[in-house]
């Protein structure tokens, strides 16, 4: 299983080496890989347990703020139109493949979605995504994955200074193994290598380049309890903007998983992230923190769940090109009332502290206060027609006002799998 926060040494010469490798393996693993996954994950078989999916869904959402913007004077401002709101239709038509072979099983999607607005038609769109993987076990103590995937999409307005229609386009290559060591040790690695193309005013060459490397050891204490030791290392660069640059990032700390009983989990992460930027040394510490997460899960009957969440971390900032710490906490309460109805509610408030970066209009120290509230339906209508009624509330709050914003959703999904 691949760990969010990972990693290892600070000495210079095994970060160059690490570097090296994860370089070479990205590389080597690029867009001919991905296609040769996706040829084996659809190949024909005639084994029972082999499924290939066609599915489809149509999706008419209201959005009160598309945009995401304070209000309709700055909509005005920058658009010359006071409009916030519009109506939107999404179609979405895909195809799902899983190929069981001896121990090993191949995944492929490729999926297809098409935009349209009712109002604001300048932002019509099409976007795809591509992923394929392969799940494979080597042995009862070694398991692992292997994934790829290409997506291009709509570049969110709320992590840009921007109300112009941009395609941004993502590859991700990702593996990891789990090697049990006697019956009572596993050790956990991942590699990950992310690009993302996604242009920004006044800089349409913009790319973010990220690998990351993740190890964990953990031993069994007792019946449903481990605990171990986490590192991660991670390495990148943001390109075609003048001010930004190369950034590094070590992480180290404890990690605990325990099962109390069939019905409850905790799990549970804490450790220190160190990240330097090299636009800017880490004299004021907001690139250095104790970072981790927390979360558990409930079974309160046979109809009801509950999960909490927090977390403490730091990531890039595709919208400025810089740094971002964050924090957060969220409640999911889940009721299946029949076998065949849902009901998903689920709330998480959010802290963002920013890096001062050159690429805003604004230079000024960014801070964001964020609640995201959302209750969904889901209906099996028929056996193969699945209703969704959703609607969702977001509200953002920030020190500088052009990210401050309010924004209602309420839509309907439905969707087809035969």
């Amino acid at each position: 299983m691949p760990i969010d926060a990972i990693s290892l040494s600070s000495n210079k010469r095994w970060k160059l080496g690490l570097r090296g490798q994860l370089k070479a393996w990205s590389g080597h693993c690029s867009c001919r890989t991905l296609w040769v996954l996706v040829g084996l994950g659809c190949s024909r078989t005639v084994g029972a347990d082999s499924v290939l999916t066609p599915y489809g869904s149509a999706q008419a959402e209201y959005n009160s703020n598309v945009f995401s913007l304070p209000n309709s004077d700055q909509a005005f401002l920058e658009t010359g139109d006071r409009r916030l709101a519009d109506e939107t239709l999404r179609l979405i038509i895909g195809l799902q493949a899983r190929l069981p072979v001896s121990q090993q099983t191949f995944r492929a999607k490729l999926e297809g979605r098409r935009f349209d607005y009712l109002h604001l038609d300048r932002l019509d769109h099409n976007e795809y995504r591509l992923s394929t993987g392969l799940d494979w076990r080597l042995a009862t103590f070694l398991t692992g994955t292997l994934d790829l995937s290409q997506e291009r999409r709509l570049a969110p307005f709320t992590d840009r200074i921007s109300t112009n229609l941009t395609l941004e386009s993502e590859r991700v290559l990702s593996a990891s193994s789990d090697l049990e060591i006697g019956n009572e040790w596993r050790l956990e690695t991942a590699l990950r290598s992310r690009a993302l193309d996604s242009p920004l005013p006044n800089f349409p060459g913009f790319k973010l380049e990220e690998n990351t490397a993740d190890v964990a050891i953990k031993y069994l204490i007792g019946e449903g309890l481990d605990a171990g030791i986490y590192g991660k290392y991670q390495f990148g660069t943001f390109k075609g903007v003048p001010e930004a640059g190369d950034f590094d990032e070590q992480s180290l700390g404890l990690v605990v998983d325990y099962s109390i009983d069939e019905l409850s989990r905790v799990a549970a992460q804490a450790g220190y992230t160190r990240r330097q930027d090299e636009r800017q040394a880490d004299a004021n510490g907001r690139s250095s923190a104790i970072t981790g997460k927390l979360s558990y899960f409930r079974q309160l009957t046979g109809k009801t769940s509950v999960g909490i969440d927090a977390f403490r971390r730091v990531n890039s900032y595709v919208g400025d090109a810089s740094t971002v710490q964050e924090t957060g906490a969220g409640l999911a309460l889940n009721w299946a009332p029949t076998v065949k109805i849902g009901v998903f509610a689920n709330y998480q408030y959010g802290i963002s502290r920013f890096q001062q970066s050159g690429t805003s209009a604004s230079n000024d120290s960014r801070h964001d206060d964020s609640h995201v509230a959302s209750l969904k339906l889901a209906w099996q209508a028929l056996s193969w027609l699945v209703v969704n009624p959703y609607t969702a509330y977001q509200v953002r709050s920030s020190t500088i006002e052009r990210n401050s914003f309010k924004a209602i959703m309420v839509g309907l999904e439905l969707g087809a799998r035969l």
